[in-house]
């Protein structure tokens, strides 16, 4: 009796020193890839896991290619989150060639993008289904009861603020009819809040009446503004229709990854909201 009674006590002593976990899901080493992906897995699970990205802060992630050596360490972790109809994919390959024990979850079922990624987290609404399907993934592993309704609850809080910044966005242009004129064509999603874009991007798809068209807005006064990505460089269209006006060249995010300087002040929310002020300058 006496031998049982202290087995109690040990196994309740573990329990609350935290050594006795109830669930293999907790306290395990995440990683993931851009930064949206990890801001979700944070508001999700961060507080069961530890969170890190594949990609270095302030790289260009379109032009980052991580070694094999690297995924192979990576591999070793309990779980890589992944973009799966990106170069990521691959890197999944590598990684389950040097370990088959590797939880993995593919963050775009159910998603799809026109020109590039960066589509699947500027519009709110596809992280929000990123989100779903990052959520649907933990469920697939975690066996215990009380994660899975944290995790249920995280995301329901996680909705309400994508929700917002959407509604956000289409509250802003609503009522109004605005142009903007933009270097990429991944800024093209911003026409689901009622905005005309037009797009320079220097590709087959750029015709001459998308440049004239430009070339009036400007003239006429009405575009002050173009929009190009983070750290890009306006392009020759951009530079000639531009040369000797008074429009300003101003940056969009692309959230895909945060330099060393924004991690600590910015967030995925903040950055969208920052995002929206530059747009309202068009208005």
């Amino acid at each position: 009796m006496k031998k049982i009674f202290k087995l109690f006590i040990i196994i309740t002593f573990l329990s609350l020193s935290g050594c006795f976990k109830s669930d293999s899901m907790e306290d395990i080493t995440i990683y993931t890839t851009t930064y949206p992906i990890e801001y979700v897995v944070n508001r999700l699970y961060g507080k069961h896991s530890n969170i890190k990205s594949i990609y270095p802060n302030g790289i260009d992630v379109n032009n980052y290619e991580v070694t094999d050596i690297l995924l192979k360490e990576y591999s070793n972790t309990d779980m890589f989150i992944f973009n799966g109809q990106s170069k990521e994919k691959n890197y999944v390959r590598t990684m389950r060639k040097n370990t088959k024990n590797l939880k993995i979850i593919d963050v775009t079922n159910d998603l799809t993008y026109e020109y590039y990624n960066e589509e699947f987290w500027l519009d709110p609404n596809n992280l929000l289904t990123i989100a779903n399907n990052i959520k649907k993934g933990f469920k697939e592993y975690i066996k215990t009861s009380y994660l899975v309704k944290e995790i249920e609850n995280n995301y329901e809080e996680l909705k309400i603020d994508l929700t917002a910044m959407d509604a956000k966005y289409r509250n802003t242009f609503k009522n109004t009819h605005t142009t903007i004129i933009v270097s990429n064509n991944m800024f093209l999603y911003l026409k689901k809040y009622g905005i005309d874009v037009i797009s320079l991007e220097e590709t087959e798809e750029l015709t001459n009446k998308d440049i004239a068209t430009a070339r009036n807005l400007i003239n006429n006064g009405t575009v002050k503004y173009i929009y190009l990505m983070k750290g890009e460089e306006a392009n020759n269209t951009i530079k000639t229709l531009t040369d000797g006006t008074d429009v300003q060249l101003i940056e969009l995010h692309t959230l895909s990854n945060l330099d060393d300087d924004e991690k600590d002040k910015y967030d995925y929310i903040s950055l969208q909201n920052q995002n929206l002020e530059n747009l309202k300058l068009q208005l």
